[in-house]
Order: structure tokens, then sequence, then C-alpha cells
């Protein structure tokens, strides 16, 4: 049985502080959608009513419990030993993290609920799953289908936002693609800003965890596109604040949200490639 009285002292550095202090104000169950929902980040190109079918790692699901137990015992050997041998039987980049990575984060937010981890012990938990991501990343090396023209992202976490794991997966999923891609997970609107302000930049994906942050998101994105250096910037946004609202993007100012994340590469490229033929069509 976990120490309840000890979720009233600071976490772990490095620890998704947000996940606890959402718990405090409105129950467990807030766990599981953020870990669920933030560990499926979904960005869309088309319309946010579109829902494509993620790839859930089909026979990997016998594998997540023995995975979550060994993210908790911190048993990094046997963990990535584990990756290695479902690589070798086939599993996919995509399989691995969302058929393996995210259902031993819900595992994690499970066994919270169920008063069988604690608190520090979930976090920890979830730093490690942030570590396999980039054991699994390596494990696949460079992906043969990058473009001839490497396209640039950023994905940032918004300012004072702490829930790291759906952003970091995001980020995960580009570089595969090929993409440059630079992760923020801690920033300021002033630094967000200046940083795309400063880069040349094709994708800005931001991660929306609770759906109380859309006043300073929609500020935020009314400011990078009054600075930015690319008129022609695509803006995406995703994360559990609009899992129920995805019509949400459109009053934030953004071009697009909610899709299945092996996909949004993919999609983003479509995205910027219309953009920018847009452009070469109006040009006398």
């Amino acid at each position: 049985m976990s120490d309840r009285s000890s979720r009233g002292e600071p976490g772990v550095e490095g620890a998704d502080d947000a996940i606890f202090d959402r718990l405090r104000e409105r129950g467990t169950a807030v766990l599981e959608r953020a870990l669920v929902r933030a560990a499926l980040p979904r960005i869309a190109l088309q319309s946010p009513a579109l829902v494509l079918p993620n790839a859930t790692g089909e026979g990997l699901a016998g594998e997540v419990n023995t995975f979550t137990s060994l993210s908790l015992s911190a048993a990094d050997d046997k963990a990535h030993a584990l990756i290695e041998r479902l690589q070798k039987a086939g599993a996919s980049f995509s399989a691995l993290n969302l058929g393996l990575l995210s259902p031993a984060a819900r595992r994690l937010g499970d066994l919270w609920s169920l008063d069988e981890a604690s608190f520090v012990d979930v976090n920890l938990g979830l730093d490690r799953l942030r570590q396999h991501m980039r054991f699994i990343a390596v494990l696949f090396g460079q992906t043969t289908l990058a473009a001839p023209v490497r396209r640039t992202v950023t994905v940032a976490v918004l300012p004072d936002e702490k829930h790291l794991f759906g952003a970091a997966m995001t980020a995960e999923f580009f570089r595969r693609a090929g993409w440059q891609v630079r992760f923020l997970p801690r920033t300021t609107q002033e630094s967000l800003v200046a940083h795309v302000a400063d880069t040349a930049l094709d994708v800005l994906g931001l991660s929306l965890t609770r759906i109380e942050q859309a006043p300073a998101c929609r500020a935020l994105i009314a400011a990078i596109r009054a600075t930015t250096l690319n008129p022609e910037l695509v803006v995406v946004v995703g994360g559990p604040g609009l899992v129920s609202r995805p019509e949400l993007f459109m009053e934030l100012g953004a071009d697009a949200a909610l899709a299945a994340l092996q996909f949004a590469p993919a999609r983003a490229g479509q995205m910027v490639d219309a953009r920018h033929a847009s452009q070469g069509a109006r040009r006398p």
C-alpha cells in the first residue's frame, strides 16, 4: 500500500507534477485521462472529426504488465532486452511505442488508482518510459523515409505544464520520419515566441493537456503568428485538452488537431507542401 500522506510533498526532480496537481483537484479519473491521452497524442491535418486507427501493437498486450513491472523496478537491462526481443520478432517502431509504452503508462495510472503504487513510483516509472522511448529510437536507427528536403518541427509543452510523455513521443515520431526536431519540454511564452521568431520553422506542435490552458494557448499562438519568420508556419495542437473538444483548435488559431500519431509526420508534410504550393500560386 502506498503512503497517501506523501502526496503533499514535492515530487522528485523531473517528475510530472502536473499529474499530482490535477489528481488532488479532480480525483483519480484524471490520472488515467492524463496518462492515456497524453501517451497517445494525436495531430491531425485534415479534419478535426477524422479519427485514424492507431498502431495498437497487436500481440504485445501480454507483455504490458511485465514491461510495467520492469519500469517500476528500474530493471532497465531487462526492459531493454524485452524491447529487443519484440523488435527481432517483428514489432515495429509504432507498435512498440503505441502498443507497449503507451499501455504501460496507462497501467501505471491503474496501479496508482488501486493504491498499488505510490505517486513517486508512478512518476519514476514515467521517467523510465521516456528513457525506453529513446532506446527504441536508437534501436531502430535512422529511418529511410526521410524526405529529400528535411523539414523542421518544434514540439513544445505549454508554459507551466509539466506533463511531458505525450509531447516527447510526438517528437520521436517526427524524428523517426526524418524531420529536424527540436523538443522544448520546459519553456515560457517569451522564450517560445523568441524561438519561433529566430528559427526557420515549418511546423510548430503544441501539447494542450488541460482545457483551462486554452486562453493562454490562444494568446501564445497569436504572438507566434505575429513574430514568426515563416508566414506559412503550420501550427498543430494535440493532447488530452482537445480529446473532448477537437473543434477547439479553430478557436485557438491553430491549423489542425487530432489524428493518429504514426501518421502525423506525413500529414504535416502534406500540409507544409500545400502551403508552399499556395504561396507559389499567389506569386505573379
